[in-house]
C-alpha cells in the first residue's frame, strides 16, 4: 500500500518520473473517488509493494513524490507498476491492461526526471451513478463458448454537428455492463471488443433501451 500525500512535500525537489492523467471517460473529468492506488516493484519474476507517498491534482495529474530518487552519480533504473481503482469504474490504459507499467531512472536534485504524461481511464461499470435522464442501455458480453467476458470495452459512436462523440462502458466480471446513449436516437451501432475479439449489434433508441442486449464476441 501507499502512504497518502498530505504528508510534508519534500523540500528540495516533488519530481516524480511517474506522471499519469486519470479520466473518467463519462464526465471526462478526473474520477469522483475515492482512489485506491497501489505501486508494486519488480524483483525478479514477481511484484512487491512500494511505499511511496504520492499527490493528486484537482485536473487529475497522479505522481509520487521522490520515487527513484538517489544521490549525485547514482545511476540505473528499475520497474514500477501503477494499480488505481475508483468506485464504480474499472480501470483502462490505452495498452489494455488495469494498471501502468513504468520503467523508473535513479536521479538527483542536479537532474530531475521529465516524465510523459500517461493517460489512464475509468470507464463506467454497470453500477456506474450516471444520474437521472441518462438514457442506458444495459446488457451483457459473451464469448463463443457462452461464458461471461469481463473487461470488454463496449462502446457506441454518433457524429453532432461534424464532431464524433463516443460513449463508452466496460464489463464487470460477470459480463454485464450498462452504456450511456446520450447522443443516439433511432438505429445505434453497438461495439465490442475484448483484445482480438469483437462484436456488433444494431439497437433501436429509446425503443430497445428497456431490453437486455447479448453480444456475442468472435
Amino acid at each position: 500500500m501507499i502512504a497518502r500525500a498530505g504528508l510534508r512535500l519534500e523540500s528540495r525537489v516533488a519530481a516524480s518520473p511517474v506522471w499519469l492523467r486519470l479520466i473518467d471517460v463519462f464526465v471526462s473529468a478526473p474520477p469522483a473517488g475515492p482512489l485506491s492506488v497501489t505501486l508494486e516493484k519488480r524483483d525478479g519474476s514477481v511484484w512487491i509493494p512500494l511505499t511511496v507517498p504520492y499527490q493528486v491534482s484537482t485536473g487529475g495529474d497522479l505522481g509520487f513524490l521522490g520515487l527513484g530518487r538517489g544521490r549525485r552519480g547514482d545511476t540505473g533504473t528499475f520497474d514500477v507498476r501503477t494499480t488505481i481503482a475508483s468506485p464504480r469504474t474499472l480501470t483502462d490504459t490505452p495498452a489494455g491492461a488495469p494498471f501502468v507499467q513504468t520503467t523508473v531512472p535513479v536521479w538527483s536534485d542536479d537532474s530531475p526526471p521529465t516524465p510523459t504524461p500517461q493517460d489512464v481511464f475509468f470507464l463506467p461499470g454497470p453500477d456506474y451513478r450516471y444520474g437521472p435522464g441518462v438514457p442506458l442501455l444495459a446488457g451483457r458480453v459473451v464469448d463463443p463458448a457462452g461464458g461471461d467476458v469481463d473487461r470488454t470495452r463496449v462502446s457506441a459512436t454518433e457524429t453532432v454537428r461534424g464532431q464524433p462523440k463516443v460513449e463508452q462502458a466496460m464489463t464487470n466480471a460477470d459480463g454485464w455492463f450498462r452504456l450511456p446513449l446520450r447522443w443516439s436516437v433511432g438505429a445505434t451501432q453497438i461495439d465490442a471488443s475484448r483484445g482480438s475479439l469483437t462484436a456488433t449489434a444494431t439497437v433501436t433508441v429509446p425503443d430497445d433501451l428497456r431490453t437486455m442486449l447479448t453480444l456475442n464476441l468472435t
